[in-house]
């Protein structure tokens, strides 16, 4: 009696996958005039190289909320009609760069693992929670923008949270803050409002791929209305890694006919080695 055969093919196909690195340095949008750029509509779409950028535009209220582009330089005006502005006086090592206003979504074009990106404050942000005004506190005093003691103890902070999704929607299990102004050192020569580009790593995702990214803020400095410092940071230059090839679209390459079969086999594809084992698991 002729034994029946099924081909089993082993997952050794690291040849196959083509590992790139991508940055997006948002050099590829074209601003308007005034530096910046924006959406048209309601939850518009800004396009770059690797991913896209949700914007929420309201026409009636001329608003905007999400995430826009900017190569404005400007370190100087701390009030809403430079919001647009970093506190470094523009990109980190080229001219363009993404404002983030309230909330902000990235999504990439392919499933890809997150590596890093650079961070700043904008020049609204930083130099409004260093100086405080009518709305929002000084950062580091026991008192709001009232004059009145908030229960803080001067202990303020400003982070920005980030949560991360499948392409199926699931969020991962895994959620990173990182500090825009810190004021809960014990020693206060600690405390700092960032005022440089910071490198913020995404180690915790090395074998997650994302499809796209949440982010909100949050910050000592509430009121009944919410968040009472300016809900902005920027950020440039988001590394991402991506495979032309995975292992699911090498599998489905490869074609076997017939299996199971009790004498030979035709199997067409690239591979590293395979194995023709019985129907009892047996080599």
């Amino acid at each position: 009696m002729k034994k029946i055969y099924t081909l089993a093919l082993t997952a050794l196909f690291a040849h196959q996958l083509s590992a790139q690195i991508h940055t997006e340095t948002f050099e590829n949008f074209t601003l308007t005039e005034e530096g910046f750029l924006i959406g048209v509509q309601p939850v518009d779409t800004l396009y770059g190289e690797h991913m896209k950028f949700v914007n929420d535009y309201t026409p009636a209220w001329q608003s905007w909320m999400g995430i826009a582009i900017s190569n404005i330089q400007n370190n100087t005006q701390g009030d809403f009609g430079n919001q647009y502005a970093s506190i470094t006086n523009g990109g980190d090592q080229s001219n363009n760069y993404a404002v983030v206003y309230n909330n902000g979504v990235i999504t990439f074009n392919e499933s890809s693992i997150v590596k890093s990106m650079r961070i700043t404050n904008t020049t609204y942000a930083a130099l409004t929670m260093r100086d405080g005004d009518p709305f929002c506190k000084q950062f580091g005093s026991p008192l709001n923008a009232a004059g009145i003691e908030d229960g803080t103890n001067g202990a303020d902070f400003f982070k920005i949270n980030f949560k991360f999704y499948r392409a199926d929607n699931s969020m991962i299990d895994i959620t990173k803050d990182f500090y825009l102004a810190d004021f809960r050192f014990e020693a206060e020569e600690e405390d700092y409002i960032l005022m440089d580009w910071q490198t913020l790593q995404f180690d915790e995702l090395a074998t997650e791929p994302v499809k796209y990214i949440e982010m909100t803020m949050e910050s000592s400095d509430q009121s009944d209305w919410g968040m009472n410092n300016p809900a902005y940071f920027a950020m440039d230059n988001i590394v991402i890694e991506q495979t032309d090839l995975n292992v699911s679209n090498v599998i489905n390459s490869i074609t076997l006919f017939p299996n199971p079969t009790r004498s030979t086999t035709q199997l067409n594809g690239a591979f590293e080695s395979w194995h023709l084992i019985d129907m009892t698991g047996k080599s």
